[in-house]
């Protein structure tokens, strides 16, 4: 609902950055509905399968 808010109230672009993106339940759900251009995630939780998921969730290396 955040981000609903932030583009009501004139934002442009709303991202998500997330240092562990643990994703239970119907969040990959939820972040396709979401206005997030992106939830960047990095891969210290094994990704691949969100990633097909949502065309939204982004993994960024940080080793």
């Amino acid at each position: 609902q955040c981000s609903d808010i932030l583009i009501e109230a004139g934002a442009c672009k709303v991202y998500a950055i997330l240092t562990q993106g643990i994703f239970s339940g119907p969040a990959i759900s939820r972040i396709n509905n979401a206005c997030f251009e992106a939830v960047v995630v990095t891969y210290s939780i094994p990704q691949e399968q969100h990633m097909k998921d949502s065309p939204k969730v982004q993994c960024i290396d940080v080793s």
